[in-house]
């Protein structure tokens, strides 16, 4: 169970993301862009050769890091945990499937990083303000829970 102190934290890291993030259209770009960096992230550490001793592991080096990220998120809140947990096994099974139809993954996701990349600045332009994660690097964890909270919350899921 998720300690108060470790809730109230993943909130007031929230709400710093919010108040960086209060135009409707840049909102809305980063509704968007968000999840399909994190999408393209990913995909680029499936892509990334691994020692021959790691070859086995399905992924690459998407277990390692989704391990870090997952005590990152879980020490924060359970409930977001379990929600980017579920939102990496999403993002894996799409990139399965198009290796399946043997679509180029890498570049994909090259080209969806570096437009979404470009879409968020444009959105941040917009807004008049510096990217959350300029202040701290967290902030690139925290965007994804950010964008699932505001999707989730109206159906009744809390930090």
């Amino acid at each position: 169970m998720t300690s108060f102190k470790s809730n109230r934290n993943i909130y007031r890291l929230m709400a710093e993301y919010e108040r960086d993030h209060q135009d409707a259209t840049n909102r809305r770009l980063h509704f968007v862009a968000v999840p399909l960096i994190f999408f393209c992230v990913v995909a680029f550490l499936t892509e990334i050769p691994v020692p021959q001793s790691l070859q086995k592991l399905p992924g690459g080096w998407l277990p390692i890091a989704a391990l870090a990220a997952t005590i990152y998120y879980m020490r924060r809140s359970v409930t977001a945990g379990i929600i980017m947990i579920a939102f990496t096994l999403l993002c894996f099974g799409i990139i399965e499937l198009l290796r399946y139809h043997e679509l180029p993954v890498g570049e994909i996701s090259l080209g969806l990083f570096i437009v979404l990349s470009g879409v968020q600045y444009v959105g941040h332009s917009i807004e008049g303000k510096r990217p959350s994660f300029y202040r701290d690097a967290q902030f690139l964890l925290i965007g994804p829970v950010w964008v699932f909270h505001k999707l989730l919350s109206p159906l009744g899921v809390r930090y």
